[in-house]
C-alpha cells in the first residue's frame, strides 16, 4: 500500500471538535447571558462583572481545550504552530462577540444600537472565526493502523 493511501483524515474528529467547542460554547455563553440578564435586569455591578468575566473565561477555556487538541493532532510542529496562531486570532475575535452577546443581554431592547452594518460586521467576524477554527482544529492525517 502506498503512503498516501495509508493515511486519512478523520473527518468525524475534525467536525466534532468544531461543533462541540465552537458551536456549543457560544450557545452556552448566550444562554447564560440571557438568563442572567432576565434574572438580574437592573443589577449594574453584576452586568459589568459578567461582561468582563464571561468573555475572559470563555477565552481561557477555548485556548486551553484548543491547544490541547492541537498538541495531540497528527500534524508537523510547523503546522501546529500555524494552527495555534489561527486559534489565538479566532478566539480573540470571539472575545468581542461574547462581550457583545453579554452586553445585549443587559441592554433594554429599545436601547440596543444594532443596524444592518453591525450585523454585516458580526457576520464577517463569525465567518472568519469559523474558517480559522476549521484550520486550527484540523487533526492531520493518521495511518489506518493508528485509527
Amino acid at each position: 500500500m502506498q503512503d498516501n493511501e495509508a493515511r486519512a483524515v478523520d473527518y468525524s474528529i475534525w467536525i466534532g471538535r468544531v461543533i462541540s467547542w465552537d458551536g456549543l460554547l457560544p450557545c452556552f455563553v448566550s444562554a447564560l447571558s440571557l438568563a442572567c440578564g432576565s434574572l438580574f435586569p437592573n443589577n449594574q455591578l453584576f452586568a459589568e462583572l459578567l461582561m468582563v468575566g464571561l468573555p475572559i473565561a470563555a477565552f481561557l477555556f477555548r485556548f486551553s481545550v484548543g491547544t490541547k487538541q492541537i498538541r495531540y493532532n497528527y500534524c508537523s510542529r510547523t503546522l501546529q504552530y500555524a494552527q495555534l496562531c489561527a486559534l489565538t486570532v479566532a478566539i480573540f475575535l470571539m472575545i468581542f462577540v461574547d462581550f457583545m452577546i453579554v452586553l445585549f443581554a443587559f441592554v433594554p431592547k429599545k436601547n440596543r444600537p444594532l443596524n444592518a452594518d453591525d450585523i454585516s460586521v458580526f457576520a464577517v467576524m463569525i465567518l472568519v472565526y469559523i474558517i480559522l477554527v476549521l484550520f486550527a482544529m484540523y487533526p492531520g492525517r493518521r495511518s489506518h493502523k493508528s485509527a
